[in-house]
């Protein structure tokens, strides 16, 4: 049973299908790193820490200065006691809400900004599979589980390791802290804190990178297929009415902006009137054969005139001439040596017209 696995999971050399990473992303499998989201977090709790929170308890003293510089005025009969215990909830209320608003707001964003939106309910069903202790055993020893190990393993050493060499003066300082005046100490102490969160979110950050872009990595090598996977997915999607439907439309979606972009280069169009429509470029400086710049049928033969019209590019009626080329010519393509004595007597029909006096 695992070598078979084992070289089902060797032939998977083949990257996913757009449509098996559309499957993947309805069932809310999507790569995430939980240290973005572990950055993230720091940030915003020194964000709320150094600016936030001081700004906010300034704003709260502003409001309370009349009952903390003057205590013996407040009146506990009319009212103002109750006045300082409202005012008091209300600064409390706003000293957790706000800093708890914005630390969740930069969670969700980290969070969600990695999924792209793909939340799927089927993540959230119980799966009986998950509560066995074998399927559980086999999960704590897995190579994904060893990754993450090694990973903290790492993130605690270079941490440890980074922070004493960083600190490696102010430990002096600290061990000769006796000698030195409380202001001193607290400044001291401060700059110590300052150093090692700085390392600290520095070190994460790059962590955080790589992290960012190895779950991406094995996301896709864990969602690559056999041939054989990509055999059978071609063979269902090309039955499929509603993969059909979308290919056609992506394929008038190209072909409409290829005429939006050829068709004003244009020297004439040649249409059935109503059912083709093909554009004709010819140099009149090379005398090069004529070439096929764009062709339509029915909605994309009346957007092929539309254009012409917009540009003031002649449209000629010609039926036969008109279905002979939109079936043999391709886009881009010149046209078949049978066809140059009656495309050249539509030019110079077109030639004439410009060269005509208004």
């Amino acid at each position: 049973m695992s070598e078979d696995s084992g070289s089902d999971k060797d032939q998977k050399t083949e990257e996913p299908t757009a449509r098996r990473l559309e499957k993947s992303k309805e069932d809310g499998q999507t790569p995430f790193s939980k240290e973005v989201v572990n950055w993230f977090f720091l940030v915003g709790c020194a964000s709320i820490a150094l600016w936030i929170l001081p700004y906010l308890l300034r704003l709260s003293l502003k409001d309370l200065a009349f009952f903390i510089d003057r205590p013996h005025d407040v009146n506990i009969e009319n009212g103002q006691l109750s006045f300082l215990f409202y005012k008091s909830f209300t600064i409390f209320s706003k000293l957790v809400f706000i800093p708890s608003v914005i630390l969740f707001a930069l969670l969700l964003a980290a969070a969600y900004g990695q999924v792209h939106g793909a939340i799927s309910l089927k993540t959230l069903k119980i799966k009986m599979d998950r509560l066995s202790p074998a399927k559980g055993f086999k999960k704590i020893f897995s190579m994904r589980s060893f990754v993450e190990f090694l990973k903290t393993l790492f993130k605690t050493s270079v941490l440890c390791i980074g922070a004493f060499f960083v600190l490696k003066e102010d430990l002096k300082k600290i061990a000769s802290g006796a000698l030195l005046s409380l202001k001193d100490i607290s400044k001291m102490m401060f700059d110590f804190m300052s150093e090692i969160f700085m390392f600290i979110l520095i070190f994460l950050f790059f962590l955080a990178v790589f992290d960012f872009f190895y779950q991406r990595y094995t996301f896709m090598k864990n969602l690559r297929m056999t041939k054989h996977e990509i055999k059978e997915e071609f063979k269902e999607s090309d039955g499929d009415p509603h993969i059909k439907s979308r290919i056609r439309q992506i394929r008038q979606e190209r072909m409409k902006k290829n005429i939006m972009q050829n068709v004003p280069k244009a020297t004439v169009i040649i249409t059935n009137p109503t059912h083709f429509s093909v554009a004709l470029a010819f140099n009149e400086e090379t005398l090069d054969t004529p070439v096929v710049v764009a062709k339509g049928q029915d909605f994309l033969a009346l957007t092929i005139r539309e254009v012409a019209k917009k540009h003031n590019i002649p449209i000629v009626e010609n039926p036969p001439v008109a279905r002979d080329l939109y079936a043999r010519v391709d886009v881009d393509q010149p046209i078949p040596e049978d066809t140059f004595k009656v495309v050249a007597e539509i030019i110079r029909f077109v030639m004439s017209l410009k060269s005509k006096p208004f």
